[in-house]
């Protein structure tokens, strides 16, 4: 697994702001087949970036689709997309409240002869912010990299994310956006900005690779 902490660096763009949102840190994890997280000793350790109150926004990438439709113990996800009936390629996002009680997140939905492969979870985990969606917009596309789709919103927190169907593309975030982890398993990322409200149009995440591709520009006050 992968932990991501925010760092002061070059390219680096400050979280917070007169919202009072923060970026907390991420956690990453990339595994062969969604039967090697479908337990809770294979779970992903959001818990050790992430308290009680904090928003997790976990994004789940695979190069093959499953015909269950994508839960988790541990810590339930309120969805916002699941694309698990795709593969071109197969994913989810959604997010969580964490709550007293919560532990850390894993597939309960795995089963069978058809799961994920090559799966990379990511997640993103913010203070300040709030359960609530705003904006949600989705866009996909056959060639190129995630190129997520504009958004029109007040909320305080954007949250753009990069599902490709390629191994080992290093993605980077678009300019004016923070990385906040990236997993290249089948390569993944998530990226985020503090307090630039109105109509955002990003450009498409960096990385060079080329593949079916689906991206994501979600909200949250």
């Amino acid at each position: 697994m992968t932990l991501i902490l925010p760092m002061i660096g070059s390219g680096y763009i400050p979280a917070g702001g007169g919202g009072g949102i923060t970026f907390v840190g991420s956690i990453t994890k990339e595994v062969f087949a969604g039967t090697n997280f479908n337990t809770p000793a294979e779970s992903i350790d959001v818990l050790s970036v992430a308290s009680v109150g904090d928003l997790v926004v976990l994004s789940l990438t695979a190069a093959t689709n499953t015909n269950n439709a994508t839960t988790f113990g541990g810590m339930p996800m309120a969805t916002i997309r699941d694309d698990h009936l795709s593969s071109v390629p197969a994913s989810f996002l959604g997010y969580r409240i964490v709550q007293a009680g919560d532990s850390n997140p894993y597939l309960s939905s795995n089963t069978g002869f058809y799961r994920f492969l090559r799966l990379g979870i990511i997640a993103a985990v913010f203070r300040g912010a709030s359960g609530v969606v705003g904006a949600s917009e989705v866009a996909n596309n056959s060639s190129g990299m995630p190129d997520p789709p504009s958004a029109t919103s007040n909320d305080s927190l954007r949250v753009i994310v990069g599902h490709l169907k390629a191994s080992n593309v290093t993605m980077t975030a678009p300019a004016g956006f923070n990385l906040s982890g990236a997993a290249g398993t089948t390569s993944s990322a998530i990226a985020y900005q503090i307090d630039n409200f109105g109509t955002v149009n990003p450009a498409a995440f960096g990385g060079g690779g080329s593949a079916d591709w689906r991206s994501e520009h979600v909200t949250f006050s």
